[in-house]
């Protein structure tokens, strides 16, 4: 970890944050876990449909329509799926911190926006591309729409809350904006519920298939 003081530096300055920071894989790991916790409430329709399904299947067991194997089968894709989706945003966060051009990063929180210095190039961006924002123990999340677009390691400022309160002055908290990741919950809820359905349904035939074949 590599960390130097946050400045505020006096007169056209005062408002700006400064902060620096080496960028670690789990700041972007628990930043993208975080925001799956964030969206609970959306994970618990996928998973009632895919615990009515063995429910389902095991009725089925138990009047003698499919056989133990099949049932078996359904058990496994179920609990496979469940790992792999429970999984995705650690990947995710994974993937992100890999894509980054530079670990050690330079900020500077900006009346107007972001300039971030890397090893090889210098960003600004404008509070305009974010929609909102989320705060962790570690980590304040900027959002454009419903992808997180920058994480900002607390620890890159040796004062959070001066940070905190220009971010607070430029952006709404994502919930107040109808938080960004519950923005397409109902296209989530229907697109994990159908992958739980197709695995099923294809679980059901292959086994069928292989049972009369």
């Amino acid at each position: 970890m590599d960390s130097s003081p946050d400045l505020m530096r006096p007169g056209a300055d005062q408002e700006v944050v400064y902060g620096h920071a080496l960028l670690e894989m789990q700041d972007y790991v628990g930043a993208y876990v975080a925001q799956a916790r964030n969206r609970a409430t959306t994970r618990k329709g996928p998973d009632a449909v895919g615990i009515s399904m063995l429910l389902v299947a095991g009725a089925l067991l138990a009047s003698g329509s499919i056989a133990p194997g099949v049932w078996c089968v359904t058990v496994l894709v179920q609990i496979v799926a469940f790992v792999l989706i429970r999984r995705a945003p650690a990947a995710a966060g994974r993937r992100a911190f890999n894509n980054q051009p530079s670990l050690r990063v330079d900020l500077a929180l900006e009346p107007k926006g972001i300039r971030k210095t890397l090893k090889r190039s210098d960003r600004w961006i404008s509070w305009r591309v974010f929609t909102g924002w989320l705060e962790t123990k570690e980590a304040f999340m900027l959002y454009d729409g419903t992808e997180l677009r920058e994480v900002l390691p607390k620890r890159a400022f040796a004062d959070p809350a001066l940070a905190r309160e220009l971010i607070a002055k430029r952006l709404l908290p994502a919930e107040r904006r109808g938080d960004p990741e519950q923005g397409n919950k109902k296209t989530g809820l229907l697109r994990t519920s159908l992958i739980w359905i197709l695995l099923t349904a294809l679980c059901f035939a292959v086994c069928q298939l292989a049972r009369h074949g």
